[in-house]
């Protein structure tokens, strides 16, 4: 058989080479059979900019917004000095960051506030509606 491949072989080699054809035999085999994995959806919860809000983000809004006590400037410290346990790095590490990504962070918190803000409103809202009815 391996006469008619045309492969040039001495008596010792041929074990060696018999071995690595059936190999290669048992692979393309194997592969024929086995079904390849399906593709599934990837699935990842990860913030794309430094200005998208998360789900999570927002239930944060709603608790704050329930807090009798709230002091806005003292929130934006505490977010902005916390920033990487609240908000996942978007660079993958704090050593990537850029001068740039602390006004980003101030800005997001700010925004984040600025909801919180305006959710309390509509509360007041709603707790003066219900006084008079």
């Amino acid at each position: 058989m391996l006469e008619q491949m045309g492969i040039a072989h001495d008596r010792d080699g041929d074990e060696g080479l018999a071995r690595l054809m059936h190999k290669r035999r048992v692979q393309r085999e194997r592969q024929k059979k086995e079904p390849p994995p399906p593709e599934m959806p990837v699935w990842d919860n990860k913030r794309r900019t430094f200005m998208q809000l998360m789900p999570c983000h927002l239930e944060w809004v709603e608790e704050l917004a329930l807090r009798d006590n709230y002091n806005r400037s003292v929130m934006l410290d505490f977010f902005c000095e916390r920033y990487h346990t609240y908000f996942p790095y978007l660079r993958g590490s704090k050593a990537k960051d850029v001068p740039a990504d602390e006004f980003n962070r101030v800005l997001m918190v700010s925004r984040l506030l600025d909801l919180v803000d305006a959710r309390r409103a509509e509360y007041a809202a709603d707790r003066a509606r219900q006084k008079r009815a």
